[in-house]
């Protein structure tokens, strides 16, 4: 057997492009808002990888032994963030801040038994550290949802909530495990009657029942913020948090792409504040996350707070691939020709690179009507041939691969004006 381990694959022509495509649109996006991008190694140390992880996570870290290190744990990176936490709190602490940040990389996670999935996962994020405030939440939320348009899912949308929120109650009730860990099942599940059968079973009572019991359904538009009962100052701080940013996000137009559940628990462990899930249409799972996390960082020295989200490039790409994108992809805009010796040929090629064309320099010596036919194959619009007996020395021959009508043009005018001959495939 030669096959690949369960849960990784390797990207082909098309794919590997648009993989790229894809974290290149959304790096732009987040370096023209001032996240400076930054690049994290692939394996750390375990306990300092594993400190900063939720429980979800840390289950599903690969871990293996340093032979050269004395034995000591290793573990493939499963989540960016801990390790931004960490350049957060030593190599970038004397900077001003807030720090914008902004990575593509993989992360390894193991399989959940019997469930499957991907082992590798392609993300694309940002963070911002050093500003605990509604501006930074606003703004982390803003970019979450550009970044969607970015790549033209224009109907991405957030459902919002806040970590502060469901704790506070829970924290009201008194409750202790096992009968916090039934609570926050019962609400993860949206199930109402287990919620029930939950605090009825552990007798709660009061306002904090009330509110706990009414969070579920509390879903849907940014207007039932105002419906949410506080049953103590952490629930009403939370409430007045979620308020302002809802605020910013409606005076930058994005009211109508945000929705509430404040009966989400995602998270309830790792982030304090604001948390929130993308999805675009056609897509049945979230494609990113991200929230507040304001104790991670003091995790790795450094009494810091910070926000961020992740995009899942991996179930974008699938989704672009299902749709039958990249739509004409192309290994090249034109396949370039030499006949007879011609000169000028690599400085012909070299030129049109220059200008951002990609081309791909015939190798083998056969009749031109093959070229043209292969080259159609691959989608390539393009034959440019130079040193054809029919055309002047200074001149080529540009052939249009998809209906054969051939035009001529001056080589030096081709090379400084190439867009008036030449199309480039684009990936939407």
């Amino acid at each position: 057997m030669i096959d690949a381990p369960r849960g990784v694959k390797a990207l082909l022509f098309e794919e590997a492009t648009l993989k790229g495509h894809i974290e290149s649109r959304i790096l732009s996006l987040l370096e023209s808002w001032g996240y400076m991008r930054v690049e994290t190694p692939a394996m750390e140390f375990f306990h300092v990888l594993s400190r900063g992880l939720d429980a979800e996570t840390l289950k599903r870290v690969i871990t293996f032994t340093d032979p050269a290190g004395g034995g000591k744990p290793l573990a493939l990176r499963s989540d960016v963030t801990p390790q931004i936490a960490r350049l957060a709190a030593t190599s970038l602490y004397n900077r001003p801040k807030p720090v914008r940040l902004c990575y593509a990389a993989t992360v390894y996670r193991s399989q959940i038994p019997g469930a499957g999935g991907r082992m590798e996962v392609y993300q694309a994020g940002a963070e911002l550290v050093g500003l605990s405030s509604p501006e930074a939440d606003a703004e982390i939320l803003a970019l979450a949802l550009e970044s969607l348009a970015r790549l033209g899912l224009a109907d991405g949308h957030i459902s919002l909530s806040h970590a502060g929120y469901i704790k506070s109650i829970v924290d009201e009730l008194g409750l202790a495990e096992p009968a916090r860990a039934e609570v926050k099942l019962a609400l993860k599940k949206k199930d109402m009657r287990g919620l029930e059968r939950a605090l009825e079973n552990h007798k709660t009572s009061g306002p904090a029942r009330e509110a706990l019991l009414a969070a579920p359904t509390l879903f849907g538009g940014v207007e039932l913020a105002g419906k949410a009962k506080a049953v103590n100052k952490g629930s009403e701080e939370a409430l007045i948090n979620l308020s302002k940013i809802i605020e910013l996000l409606v005076k930058r137009g994005l009211g109508a792409k945000v929705t509430l559940d404040l009966g989400e628990t995602r998270g309830m462990g790792y982030y304090t504040g604001v948390t929130f899930e993308g999805f675009v249409k056609g897509i049945g799972k979230r494609v990113l996350s991200g929230g507040r996390y304001d104790k991670l960082l003091s995790l790795y020295g450094a009494d810091i707070p910070g926000a961020g989200f992740a995009i899942d490039v991996d179930r974008i790409l699938d989704h672009f691939t299902r749709a039958g994108e990249p739509a004409g992809w192309a290994p090249a805009d034109a396949t370039l020709v030499e006949l007879n010796d011609a000169v000028g040929v690599d400085a012909l090629a070299a030129r049109l690179r220059e200008h951002g064309f990609r081309i791909v320099q015939e190798l083998i010596s056969r009749p031109i009507h093959e070229i043209i036919k292969e080259a159609a194959g691959m989608k390539i619009m393009t034959v440019i041939v130079c040193g054809d007996k029919d055309t002047p020395p200074d001149m080529v021959k540009i052939i249009d691969t998809a209906d054969g009508k051939e035009t001529k043009a001056h080589a030096e005018d081709m090379m400084g004006r190439p867009a008036n001959y030449l199309h480039r495939r684009k990936v939407k």
